[in-house]
């Protein structure tokens, strides 16, 4: 091929674009594909019922904790005397947090608009409800196991935000109560295989949290330490302070939220027993006022306990910041939760240090509801999964 002046010249303007375009698409390929013009927006209509006291001006609805570039723009279409409805334009797809804010306060709601056909109803104020699962002093029983399991899987079917907590003792550390149905089982072996099988069925069901218990505190050799090494839930306790390697060292406190983004804040008190090396208890009391300070981060504030029934009322007397105890060690078996100084106080029975198949199951259920954020009521109740 021949080239001339002129076509060599129109050649290398043409090589000298391509490498430019090639380049640039390289260097801001990646910016185009994150940005707003190949986001799939998401327009949505919620309708929202009010009462007579919320209905008098329009709500700002925003999406909650977003960043500039993920908020939501939101067109008023009609303020009526029992509901309003707004045209919503979200910028993803994905579930978010929206808040819906006026003269009674803010609520908040998920929303995943995958899931949605064409609106969202929403009532003003907006009603959250937390509910907390409970169990108490195993004992190293393992009974019923596929009944608690649905029982557990119904409740957390039914509402969206469901936790699962026990408060302490799920071993047994007295040898002559190694028992099953009434045969003394004397090799510390079975101690072993016991605690690490009780631990697996907790892990099964998905527990979240635990209170160490003074059957735990209370460590047979190394058997103790292995079985709580497999928990696949945090272990706690503020008031106890652990030097050993014969056991892990647990967590005083632990925050937990919900998929409206409340913040459930969990502190863990223990009584020990025995004088086992490396185990430090300090006092029950002294220890929850350091942890008050959990209640400005808190929605829902909550003591998970292994300090019996005497001490919970005791420390619902002298912290009234909390709003829930959930206890064990005095094995009361609390049918309805009861309120001391507005704080909730809940135990849901237990076990007998001794293995049997004829033990039924207490599954403990409190129910939080809070409007626009703030509780409005607390209750508890145990259920019986069996009989005695």
């Amino acid at each position: 091929m021949l080239f001339t002046e002129s076509t060599q010249c129109s050649f290398f303007r043409f090589l000298l674009c391509f490498i430019f375009m090639g380049s640039f698409l390289m260097l801001s390929g990646s910016s185009y594909a994150n940005s707003d013009y190949y986001t799939e927006k998401r327009v949505i209509t919620a309708k929202v019922y009010t009462s007579e006291l919320a209905a008098e001006s329009a709500l700002d609805i925003t999406r909650w904790n977003a960043t500039p570039a993920d908020e939501i723009l939101v067109t008023t279409e009609r303020i009526a005397t029992d509901y309003q409805v707004y045209t919503i334009e979200l910028m993803s797809d994905d579930c978010q947090i929206l808040q819906f804010s006026g003269q009674l306060g803010a609520g908040r709601v998920q929303v995943c608009p995958q899931e949605l056909e064409d609106t969202l109803f929403v009532h003003y104020p907006v009603i959250e409800t937390i509910v907390f699962l409970h169990t108490n002093d195993h004992h190293f029983d393992i009974n019923l196991q596929d009944e608690l399991e649905k029982k557990i899987n119904e409740i957390r079917g039914s509402y969206s935000d469901v936790f699962l907590f026990d408060a302490g003792d799920i071993f047994v550390r007295h040898p002559r109560r190694w028992v099953v149905n009434d045969t003394l089982e004397k090799d510390v072996e079975w101690y072993g295989q016991r605690s690490m099988e009780m631990v697996e069925s907790m892990n099964a069901l998905g527990y979240q949290a635990m209170t160490l218990g003074n059957h735990e505190l209370d460590y047979v050799e190394s058997f103790t330490g292995r079985a709580l090494d497999a928990a696949k839930f945090p272990l706690l306790s503020a008031n106890m302070e652990i030097t050993t390697d014969a056991l892990p060292s647990p967590q005083s406190h632990l925050h937990f939220s919900t998929n409206t983004g409340r913040t459930i804040s969990v502190m863990g008190l223990s009584v020990a027993s025995g004088n086992k090396h490396g185990i430090l208890q300090k006092d029950i009391f002294e220890t929850a006022a350091q942890y008050m300070y959990l209640r400005e981060e808190a929605d829902v504030f909550v003591a998970l306990t292994h300090i019996g029934l005497q001490n919970d009322a005791r420390l619902a007397e002298e912290f009234p910041l909390l709003d829930i105890i959930i206890g064990g060690h005095s094995h009361h078996l609390i049918e309805e939760a009861v309120l001391v100084n507005d704080v909730l106080v809940a135990q849901a029975g237990g076990n007998r240090h001794e293995v049997s198949d004829q033990h039924p199951v207490y599954l403990g259920k409190i129910t939080v509801k809070m409007k626009n954020g703030q509780i409005t009521h607390k209750e508890g109740y145990v259920i019986f999964i069996g009989d005695e």
